[in-house]
């Protein structure tokens, strides 16, 4: 059973009700919600011309990502006791507090009197095995096109329940035009609660392999590898890397955009945000075999919407996406535990690589050329304005205050 709650009006903005600071943050698994944090952050500039002072909070592994982004002042609130936490936002006078996909931060933000905007682009995913901040002050869901049943209950409890569109940030023009024999290898943050340095390995060594197989086969010569990672670090044979102009690794948000729009094709893991960044920007791609749920179902998404021929899945015998997707209602870390424990034992079958999943990913990169796919689809099912939307919820929250 498939269906959506109605989406409430968007709030109206209001040029008054800017705020002097505000806190921002992010969660620890991969860096999809610093791509969304970015989103929102440039649009709170855009509009208030840069007068918004950000204190960034928590967010260790995106930090880098967001250098760019005038986040002023960083804190880790960990080792914060809820009265030093307090103090803390008292210092740098913060009205609210923006969060994406950071619960436990967004109600002890809330404990401590920090009303706070959440963001949650997963709506779809959610359990009762999962902490869900249901009476922060606005939640803000990203729509999407279906939402399964068993998520309803969990939906139905949030307080201040707010639809939003996709959320893409401001685009910058690129540097230069696509550059023939250009090719972007995007594998995303690569962490969560229940990898391990060895379980990230054995997917990049996989997944590195068979798409750097493709693209020698395909007769691409320059290969940007992006992600959190060291491009090169990556552990490819000695044969593909010397074939192969491979650069690139952790790169702030603005540089890996304009990689982006100026490669011939682009692969990358099947993370919402960088989905919505490459359809928003029209580029040639084809997608991963995912790394957890959330882009198991990120990617039978762009099965559905755009072409499953661009999508490559994990061969028989790996991974058992199907039972996963099944099983879900056991939740995300039994997930994410589960696709890894699959993705370590195929690493260890096959130490040179799965040929088939070199096949696949050929096969893919060959569609996609030929038919001049991208995933340009995936926002206008649903509209990319959502981080517009967030901030005019953002003031419309601050002017009734």
């Amino acid at each position: 059973m498939y269906g959506h709650p109605s989406p409430q009006e968007p709030a109206q903005p209001s040029v008054t009700a800017a705020p002097s600071s505000l806190a921002v943050a992010g969660d620890g698994f991969g860096w999809g919600s610093v791509g969304l944090l970015a989103a929102v952050l440039g649009s709170i500039r855009l509009r208030e011309n840069g007068l918004t002072r950000f204190l960034g909070l928590d967010t260790g592994i995106g930090r880098p990502v967001l250098r760019r982004h005038a986040v002023h002042d960083w804190a880790d609130t960990s080792d914060l006791t809820d009265g030093e936490l307090r103090n803390l936002l008292a210092r740098h006078s913060v009205e609210a507090a923006v969060v994406v996909l950071n619960a436990e931060l967004a109600l002890r933000l809330e404990r401590v009197g920090c009303p706070v905007v959440y963001v949650d682009t997963n709506p779809f995913m959610w359990t009762e095995h999962e902490l869900i901040p249901q009476t922060v002050t606005r939640y803000c869901a990203q729509l999407c096109p279906a939402l399964p049943q068993l998520c309803w209950p969990v939906l139905r409890g949030i307080t201040s329940l707010h639809w939003v569109g996709r959320i893409i940030g401001p685009r910058p023009s690129p540097s230069g035009a696509v550059v023939p024999g250009k090719a972007v290898l995007n594998f995303g943050g690569l962490q969560s609660p229940a990898t391990t340095a060895g379980s990230v390995q054995s997917y990049l060594r996989l997944v590195s392999t068979a798409m750097m197989t493709a693209f020698k086969e395909q007769g691409y010569e320059r290969v940007v590898v992006t992600g959190n990672l060291d491009a090169d670090a990556l552990p490819i044979p000695a044969d593909l890397a010397s074939d192969l102009d491979v650069s690139g690794g952790r790169l702030p948000r603005e540089q890996f955009l304009n990689e982006l729009a100026t490669a011939d094709i682009i692969a990358t893991s099947p993370g919402q945000t960088t989905l919505l960044e490459i359809g928003a920007l029209g580029r040639r791609a084809v997608v991963l075999p995912p790394q957890n749920l959330s882009q198991i179902l990120h990617a039978d998404e762009v099965s559905l919407i755009v072409d499953p021929n661009i999508v490559v899945t994990w061969p028989q015998g790996t991974v058992d996406q199907d039972r996963i997707a099944r099983e879900r209602g056991r939740g995300e870390d039994w997930a994410i535990s589960t696709m890894y424990g699959e993705i370590s034992a195929a690493a260890a079958t096959w130490p040179d690589g799965v040929p088939e999943l070199a096949r696949s990913c050929s096969d893919a990169l060959a569609y996609a050329r030929r038919k001049e796919t991208s995933l340009a689809p995936l926002g206008a099912v649903t509209g990319n304005e959502g981080a517009e939307e967030v901030v005019d919820i953002l003031h419309d929250f601050l002017r009734k205050a």
